[in-house]
């Protein structure tokens, strides 16, 4: 179970373009997306004035709750917020603002980096007094469809070491760090292995790497969780998406280290019918 934002989590306000939500079962009405030109913070003295979050003021109460109504055997995995990059480059700086910014004022961009990176640490330090966690499923998304968002160096040298920083939080407390990211970041997976040391990867789309893919090259080296692609789970029939949980759970469950999953959040858009295809298939793989 995972929790963000209001639930106990760390909120960062930020800008964001609104359009209607066109879910045909479940809409909420509006759907918000990322402001892609300049956020909320464009100077120094912007960085100055923003409200940002206290840890002293987070309300742990809702998480309290949930581990002590949990069934047995199971706990948490918590995550309070975006990442170390996507909390910059999608809520406060922009994306196109932070690339300027980069070369323009990356002193500017390493403050609000590091200072993001502070306040989630300090959130994970202080959420490991609670009851029957079981890990950290810390999301960050560093990629689109062809490259991540940023050059791998940037990546390297402001957002991995908060990653490696959070990874051993977990690992010294006998924890699981499990990464999310959105996108192409091949570039960065051995960093993820090997300095970062992630447990496990989520998140993965056909037309960039499909997760039995991922398994071949990485699952003798991380656990692999998720993959049914999201486009898949909307548009086949029942039957389909049936096929194909089947066709990947073949190739993930041989040698372990793989759990079923879509291989991104479920939107409200999915098909129910599908979302509980997916669900049946597989509790009852492997029963004959």
């Amino acid at each position: 179970m995972t929790t963000s934002g209001g639930g106990g989590g760390l909120a960062f306000p930020g800008k964001s373009r609104v359009a209607a939500d066109t879910a045909s079962e479940l809409s909420r009405g509006q759907r918000f997306w990322t402001e892609e030109g300049t956020g909320v913070i464009a100077s120094w003295e912007d960085f100055d004035r923003y409200p940002w979050p206290k840890l002293e003021e987070v309300d742990f109460s809702l998480l309290e709750y949930l581990a002590g109504h949990l069934p047995e055997g199971m706990g948490l995995f918590l995550c309070p917020s975006s990442g170390f990059l996507e909390i910059p480059l999608d809520t406060l700086l922009g994306y196109e603002h932070m690339a300027l910014l980069l070369y323009d004022d990356p002193a500017l961009v390493k403050a609000v980096v590091d200072r993001c990176g502070e306040l989630i640490v300090g959130w994970y330090r202080n959420a490991l007094s609670l009851p029957r966690v079981r890990g950290f499923f810390q999301g960050d998304d560093w990629g689109f469809k062809t490259q991540p968002m940023l050059g791998p160096g940037p990546i390297r040298e402001l957002i991995l070491p908060w990653h490696t920083r959070l990874a051993a939080l977990a690992h010294e407390h006998g924890l699981l760090y499990l990464f999310h990211s959105c996108g192409q970041i091949e570039p960065l997976m051995e960093d993820l292995i090997e300095t970062v040391r992630i447990d496990a990867k989520h998140s993965f789309e056909e037309t960039i790497c499909p997760v039995t893919e991922f398994k071949k090259r990485y699952g003798h080296r991380v656990a692999v969780l998720g993959g049914v692609d999201v486009h898949k789970l909307c548009t086949l029939s029942e039957q389909g998406v049936r096929r194909e949980v089947r066709r990947i759970l073949d190739a993930g469950m041989p040698g372990g280290r793989y759990a079923l999953g879509s291989g991104n959040s479920i939107a409200n858009y999915v098909p129910l019918a599908n979302y509980m295809a997916m669900c049946h298939e597989g509790l009852n793989y492997g029963r004959g």
